[in-house]
C-alpha cells in the first residue's frame, strides 16, 4: 500500500474503542501509529569496485593465427574517487520526497485544527446550553406578560429573533461536531483537559525568538546545492587520478627464443582536460546562483515569521485585554445581582438581561481564542515545527 493511500485511510480509522476517554495525545498517536506504518522504499546498496575496466584485446599479425597477440589492460580506480562516487549515491538516495512531506504535513495540520475545533465547538455547545436557559426563562416571563399592559412587543421580537439565531448556531455547531467526530470514528468522551494555555503559547514564541528557529527540512536550492559540492569533488577526485592503467601483453611463439613475449606496460596521466575544467567552472557558477537564491529565501522566510510573530503577539495582547475587561465586568455584574436581589419585589427581568450579556460575551471571548490557536497552528507550521520529527504534541501544556 503507498504512503499516500495510507495516509488518507487515517480519517477512516476508529481512534478509541467505546468508553475510553480521548485526549489530544491520544488522539495524534492514533494517527502517527498508521503514518508511521507507511512503506519506506528501500534502494539496493551499491558498491563501487577498485578496478573500473578491464580490456582484453588481441590481434594477428599478417593473418598469422599461430602469431597471435593479446593485450590486457586494468583501469583502476582510487580511493578518493569511490569515496566521492558513494558520497553523490547517498546525496540521490536523500532526495528530498517534498509530495510526500507536504501530504504529510497536511494531515498532520488538519489533525491539530480539528482537534482545536473539536474543542472550541464543546465549549461554545456548553454556551449554548445555558444561554438556552436564560432565554427560556426570560420566554416565561414575557408569557406571564401577554394580555397585560406591562408587554413590551419590541422585546419580545428581539427575545424571539436572539432564540431562533441561537439554535440555528447551535444546530451548525451540533451538525459540525458530528461531522468531525463521524470523520475519525469518535463514539467516546474528549477530554480537552491540558490544553495549551496563552502564557504557554507567549513562552514558546519568546522562546523561538532566542533559538532562530528554523525547519529542518532541506529547502530545494539547499539539497541542489549539496548536490553540485558532491559532483564537483567527484570532478576533482577523477581530475587527480594519476595512475591511468596497467597493462599485461604476450606475443604469440616465435622462431628467435630471446625475443621477448610478455611486456607489462604502465600508464599514468597528467590531467589537463578542458572540458573537465569547463564543466567545473560552470558547476561552481550554478553553486554561487544557488547561494543568492537560498540567501533571499532565507531573508523572505525571516520577514515572514516575523510577521506571523507579530501578528500572533498583536492577537494574544487583544484577547488578554478582552479577558480582563470581561472579568472585571463580570465581577462588577455579580455585585450588581446581589444588590439586586435585596431589593423587595425585584425585577428578575435584569438579572436574566446581565446573565445573557455574560454569556454572549463568552461566544466573543471563544471567537477571540479560536482565532489565537489557529493562527498558533499555522506558526507552528509554516516553521516546519509541526511536522518536524521526533513529533511533538504543541497542543498540550
Amino acid at each position: 500500500m503507498s504512503t499516500i493511500i495510507r495516509i488518507l485511510c487515517i480519517i477512516a480509522i476508529p481512534f478509541l474503542t467505546s468508553g475510553q476517554e480521548l485526549s489530544s495525545d491520544k488522539f495524534f498517536q492514533a494517527a502517527l501509529q498508521e503514518l508511521s506504518s507507511a512503506q519506506v522504499l528501500n534502494i539496493d546498496p551499491v558498491n563501487f569496485p577498485w578496478i573500473e575496466e578491464i580490456i582484453i584485446r588481441t590481434e594477428t599479425r599478417d593473418f598469422d593465427f599461430d602469431q597471435q597477440e593479446y593485450t590486457l589492460r586494468i583501469k583502476p580506480s582510487t580511493r578518493k574517487k569511490r569515496q566521492a562516487q558513494a558520497a553523490l549515491l547517498d546525496h540521490y538516495k536523500s532526495l528530498p520526497d517534498k509530495d510526500g512531506a507536504e501530504l504529510y504535513s497536511d494531515v498532520i495540520m488538519n489533525l491539530y485544527m480539528d482537534w482545536i475545533r473539536l474543542y472550541f465547538l464543546d465549549r461554545h455547545t456548553e454556551t449554548y446550553a445555558l444561554l438556552q436557559e436564560v432565554w427560556e426563562d426570560r420566554q416565561r416571563l414575557v408569557s406571564k406578560k401577554l394580555g397585560t399592559l406591562e408587554v413590551d412587543f419590541d422585546e419580545l421580537m428581539d427575545l424571539e429573533t436572539d432564540k431562533n439565531r441561537m439554535s440555528q448556531s447551535k444546530f451548525e455547531s451540533d451538525l459540525e461536531m458530528e461531522v468531525l467526530m463521524d470523520r475519525y470514528g469518535l463514539d467516546n468522551d474528549l477530554s480537552f483537559s491540558g490544553l495549551v494555555d496563552l502564557d504557554k503559547i507567549e513562552q514558546r514564541l519568546a522562546e523561538n525568538k532566542l533559538s532562530n528557529v528554523v525547519s529542518e527540512v532541506l529547502s530545494k536550492e539547499q539539497y541542489e546545492t549539496l548536490e553540485i559540492d558532491k559532483e564537483i569533488a567527484l570532478e576533482r577526485a577523477e581530475s587527480n587520478q594519476v595512475f591511468d592503467f596497467a597493462q599485461l601483453r604476450y606475443r604469440g611463439p616465435h622462431d628467435d627464443p630471446w625475443e621477448e613475449r610478455f611486456t607489462l606496460g604502465l600508464g599514468f596521466r597528467i590531467d589537463s582536460d578542458g572540458n573537465r575544467r569547463m564543466k567545473i567552472s560552470k558547476l561552481m557558477q550554478e553553486r554561487r546562483q544557488l547561494e543568492r537564491e537560498t540567501d533571499l529565501d532565507g531573508s523572505k522566510r525571516s520577514e515572514r515569521i516575523a510577521l506571523l510573530v507579530s501578528e500572533l503577539e498583536m492577537e494574544l495582547k487583544i484577547v488578554r485585554h478582552f479577558m480582563d475587561l470581561n472579568r472585571i465586568e463580570k465581577k462588577n455584574f455579580e455585585e450588581m445581582v446581589r444588590l439586586i436581589k435585596t431589593k423587595e419585589g425585584f425585577d428578575p427581568q435584569q438579572i436574566l438581561d446581565i446573565n445573557e450579556h455574560v454569556l454572549k460575551q463568552e461566544l466573543k471571548a471563544l471567537n477571540y481564542l479560536e482565532d489565537v490557536y489557529f493562527d498558533y497552528v499555522k506558526y507552528l507550521a509554516f516553521t516546519g515545527q509541526l511536522s518536524s520529527l521526533p513529533f511533538i504534541n504543541y497542543l498540550r501544556a
